[in-house]
């Protein structure tokens, strides 16, 4: 019976995204051809994996609160350029964490990039506030959660309690990449002016360039692979939003700001 409702909804999904994809994107398909698309969503769009639309499907999708913010983001140097180590964080009680971290951090080694791991009574908030400002990479993993009613209190789970979106805002500088390797934190819910408010939104305000999150549920046995894929693409020198569309957007993965 699992595999029977999974598989009804995966078809569901797939018929949904066929029909977003016609409305959304089949009016300008022969203007859009196959360049790149940086995407600045309405309030009611704010909560979509925009790689998993039919014709964005392996292209490179930079998602945006608005065409400042892409614009300021595109200014930003890339990560590469950037000072200071990498920071990994694993919050509790998520199966394969320490397995993806390990990987990612074998691979940023590889690439030349400093590395500090925060993992058990290490992860924590306060620890998080006073290193994520001089990283130039931060891969965080841990339980996500998102409330649409209160998009300022999502939050990544830790050792401590959780790293909210409020946190965020309030760090004096954002790392330049910052992946968040949990459910939910791509999404975003519209403020009463229609801005987009969430995690990634809240790390692009305070500076960072790239934001990589995903808008769905994140299975945990799946995405190690696909994220050290994602790693390797990137210190080998690949833009992040292709890195995404080829290894992450499949998994509900979004290159929010510039790419």
């Amino acid at each position: 019976m699992g595999a029977l409702r999974g598989e009804e909804e995966s078809r569901g999904a797939a018929l949904s995204a066929r029909l977003l994809d016609g409305m959304l994107l089949g009016p300008i398909a022969e203007a859009l051809g196959d360049r790149p698309v940086v995407v600045c969503p309405a309030p009611v769009a704010q909560e979509l994996p925009w790689g998993r639309l039919p014709a964005l499907r392996g292209r490179e999708v930079c998602v945006a609160p608005s065409a400042r913010s892409w614009l300021d983001a595109e200014t930003v140097a890339g990560w590469a350029q950037a000072a200071g180590p990498a920071v990994l964080a694993c919050g509790p009680r998520v199966p394969g964490a320490a397995a993806e971290a390990a990987r990612v951090r074998e691979i940023l080694h590889r690439a030349g990039v400093a590395t500090r791991s925060l993992e058990g009574p290490e992860a924590t908030v306060a620890e998080l506030r006073g290193s994520l400002p001089g990283a130039r990479v931060a891969h965080l993993i841990g339980h996500g959660g998102m409330a649409p009613e209160t998009p300022m209190l999502a939050a990544l789970l830790f050792d401590d309690g959780p790293l909210f979106a409020y946190d965020a805002e309030m760090l004096p500088q954002a790392p330049r990449l910052a992946v968040l390797s949990a459910c939910w934190l791509g999404m975003s819910t519209p403020a009463p002016s229609g801005a987009p408010l969430g995690m990634g939104t809240a790390l692009l305000s305070r500076g960072a360039g790239t934001v990589v999150a995903s808008a769905v549920p994140v299975r945990d046995w799946e995405v190690k692979g696909p994220m050290a894929d994602f790693y390797t693409a990137v210190t080998a020198g690949t833009a992040p939003a292709r890195a995404v569309a080829d290894h992450l957007a499949e998994h509900g993965f979004l290159c929010m700001g510039a790419g």
